[in-house]
């Protein structure tokens, strides 16, 4: 007798690091970023700056990447390009990228 598939409601072991590996990439790690740089934004007032100045090799875009890593997990589980969270990581990522490359 065959063992039957894992229907797509039941999440697998794999499906479930995603989900989790998502959630890590979308809100600690960008608040992480964040405080680790309040220090340094109030001294300078703005954040738009390139990976070369006075925050590290990736600063500041440490944020829309560690958005669009989320998106790229999120999409990566079963059924998961469609949801919405992946759709919003995924224009949060878009917005944040732009936003540095505006410099409003």
């Amino acid at each position: 007798m065959a063992t039957p598939a894992p229907s797509p409601a039941v999440p697998t072991a794999s499906s479930s690091a995603l989900t989790w590996l998502m959630l890590v990439f979308a809100v600690p790690v960008p608040i992480g970023v964040v405080l680790a740089f309040l220090p340094q934004l109030r001294d300078i007032g703005e954040v738009s700056h390139w990976p070369w100045d006075a925050y590290g090799f990736l600063g500041w875009w440490l944020v829309p990447l560690s958005l669009a890593v989320a998106a790229a997990l999120g999409a990566a589980r079963p059924a998961g390009a469609r949801s919405r969270a992946v759709r919003v990581l995924a224009v949060l990522a878009v917005l944040t990228t732009a936003a540095l490359f505006l410099n409003p």
